[in-house]
């Protein structure tokens, strides 16, 4: 039976057949992001990084668990990308707040602007360059820019992001992609 464009409007077709990697997947996809926003919870100094963190984590968990075949879930993708980009946040947030070369307020949030704009240009590069692209690592790389953050901060994402690609590494032969492939007519 050849099925059209009205038959994937609603409700995915592979989820009758992937009902229960459906459930599964979902509350393991939930029990990760729970576990992330109470240990980001414990150290965050602001709610900015928090926010960026715990949603860059949760893209993160969401490409792993619902499309593992994606080149995006590979581990090595995951954890470069988010390797490169801690590293560079890090680096930009003490370049903005350490060598402004001037003390004004308004300068120092234009400072943070164009060293962000940087940090993300140099993040895509070095990703694209390795070839470890992971889209929501670069929006980490932003919050480490915006917002106040302590080394606990790092060692959870960076945990975090172990836990997810071992989760996913150990159950790769069980997780299928939870993403229907509609046919290419229906744009």
């Amino acid at each position: 039976m050849k099925q059209t464009c009205r038959d994937y409007l609603l409700i995915n077709p592979r989820a009758k057949h992937y009902k229960w990697h459906f459930a599964l997947q979902c509350l393991l996809f939930t029990l990760v992001v729970l576990a992330i926003l109470l240990l980001l919870g414990q150290v965050m100094m602001k709610q900015i990084l928090g926010a960026v963190g715990a949603s860059s984590l949760a893209a993160t968990a969401f490409i792993a668990f619902t499309l593992p075949q994606s080149p995006v879930a590979k581990p090595r993708r995951i954890l470069g990308s988010y390797l490169i980009c801690l590293l560079l946040g890090a680096l930009g947030s003490y370049i903005a707040k350490y060598v402004s070369p001037i003390p004004h307020i308004e300068h120092y949030i234009l400072m943070h602007q164009i060293v962000g704009a940087g940090v993300a240009g140099c993040a895509m590069f070095f990703m694209v360059l390795f070839d470890v692209e992971h889209p929501p690592a670069a929006g980490f790389s932003l919050g480490l820019m915006i917002d106040h953050w302590n080394h606990w901060t790092l060692l959870i994402v960076a945990g975090s992001i172990v836990v997810i690609v071992m989760i996913a590494w150990i159950l790769q032969n069980w997780l299928v992609s939870l993403v229907n492939k509609a046919p290419k007519s229906c744009g």
